[in-house]
């Protein structure tokens, strides 16, 4: 996070600084530590590409003290030194800034594209990947042109304490033109004395940023201080390799949200922040769901087919992502029907669920939003359940799970390995005659390998 280091200003040259890298990035072995290196806008007046042999790659605004790289040429050279440290992902930021203050991108209807144009086949030649920055609409559109581009920033600058999370509306706009949204980095623990924003700034909503983060399907960018990082936050939202654990797509606002912030009587500019997302296998045949909501003002209702096409399934289990042993609170049903053989018999089975006002994880921390959670899971053939992975944001990804079939009275599971996870894998499920509570099934994890968890008649085995 370049606000520990206060970075301010327009690039001159785009090398690691020496007082914090005195010895460069010789530390950084390629494939090793793969990077991700942040730039700005480069300078008119300094600029060292300009002076040493690419004068005429540059569109130059003294006026301003604004260069804009219109070819490839600055990139290619720019890209590879970086690469030979490590670089796997270039993020341009300062999009917007570099658009609203040079006059040839205002003036001139293909000084744009050209800039953007040449970063692409720069990062292409090179097997880079490209990250926009405060981009506008324009510059998300002109993405779809430009297959380096796998994500961008969907959020505002963080700052601990802010709301800056709340990403479900661009999310959605991104997630149309096959863009991850990326929100900006977050502590992940309350407290960091010696923090560039002053000793009395605190981040109460660490939880929350991390589970943002994780069903965001972009980047994750702890920015904590040295020796602050809260690591099983962060182990929560990957793999034992660091490998992100994801749905398959970003959790986006509800369409049900965005009716109900249209109804008559509702308060004024006020959606309510529920999101949602999914993981599916067999085609959309078994969705795995999620549902995360802050801050709501009153009770908020959805229903099933809010959750988009059930599938195969016909019944749904609802988790509290923060008490799964509690078994499900309550059965989604593709038709009301009563009980659910398969679950207590108090669990009521309904065709909507209500999300109750006040609810979620209690937090003591001052400016903490609620936070509500929920796992949606199908009913699978014979009557099991799969819940996932324990401890993780996303129990059900595709970076886990890579796999599953459905057999007449059960399910097979293909699971991924990773290193640095030595005790193997907790896989949570429920069998028939659970009645909905969970339990752990140990399967092994090596690097490059996959385990088979297969339940059936009543009993699970994972090899």
């Amino acid at each position: 996070d370049n606000t520990w280091l206060d970075c301010k200003g327009a690039v001159e040259v785009w090398e690691p600084r020496p007082d914090v890298f005195p010895d460069g990035f010789n530390f950084a072995i390629p494939g090793e530590l793969p990077l991700a290196l942040h730039n700005r806008w480069f300078s008119a007046n300094n600029n060292s590409y300009i002076k040493n042999g690419f004068a005429g790659s540059f569109i130059a605004e003294s006026d301003v003290d604004f260069a804009l790289p219109i070819k490839s040429d600055v990139f290619l050279y720019l890209m590879q030194k970086a690469k030979d440290w490590g670089m796997i992902l270039y993020e341009q930021d300062w999009l917007i800034t570099v658009w609203e203050t040079m006059a040839v991108t205002r003036s001139n209807v293909t000084a744009g594209s050209s800039w953007l144009q040449a970063m692409s086949d720069a990062a292409s030649q090179l097997d880079i990947t490209i990250q926009y920055c405060m981009p506008l609409p324009r510059h998300m559109l002109e993405s779809t042109r430009h297959q380096p581009v796998t994500n961008a920033r969907a959020s505002g600058d963080y700052h601990p304490g802010s709301s800056q999370f709340e990403i479900s509306l661009s999310s959605l706009f991104y997630w149309s033109i096959g863009i991850a949204p990326s929100k900006d980095d977050y502590w992940t623990t309350e407290v960091q004395p010696g923090n560039p924003y002053g000793n009395s700034t605190s981040e109460p909503n660490w939880q929350l940023q991390a589970i943002v983060i994780a069903l965001s399907t972009g980047p994750n960018g702890p920015s904590d201080g040295i020796g602050f990082t809260n690591a099983s936050l962060v182990m929560s939202t990957v793999r034992g390799d660091g490998v992100m654990l994801q749905p398959d797509r970003p959790a986006t606002i509800m369409d049900v949200a965005l009716l109900a912030a249209l109804a008559p009587g509702a308060p004024a500019n006020s959606i309510p922040d529920v999101r949602s997302t999914w993981t599916a296998y067999g085609g959309h045949a078994y969705r795995f769901h999620h549902v995360l909501s802050t801050q709501l003002g009153s009770p908020f209702t959805f229903a099933l087919e809010d959750l988009g096409p059930a599938g195969d399934a016909t019944a749904f289990a609802v988790f509290d992502w923060f008490n799964p042993l509690g078994g499900p609170i309550q059965v989604l049903t593709t038709s009301a029907k009563g009980t659910i053989t398969t679950v207590a018999a108090t669990t009521p089975a309904l065709s909507s669920f209500t999300i109750p006002h006040g609810q979620g994880q209690p937090s003591a921390l001052q400016g903490a939003h609620s936070i509500e959670h929920y796992i949606i899971i199908p009913q699978l053939p014979g009557g099991w359940w799969l819940f996932g992975e324990a401890g993780k944001v996303v129990p059900v990804s595709k970076q886990r799970i890579a796999d599953l079939q459905v057999l007449a009275d059960g399910f097979t599971a293909t699971i991924l390995g990773a290193s640095g996870e030595p005790a193997g894998v907790n896989i949570l499920v429920s069998a028939p005659g659970a009645k909905g509570a969970l339990s752990p099934v140990l399967c092994p994890s090596v690097a490059q390998k996959t385990a088979t968890l297969t339940c059936t008649s009543g009993a699970c085995t994972c090899s």
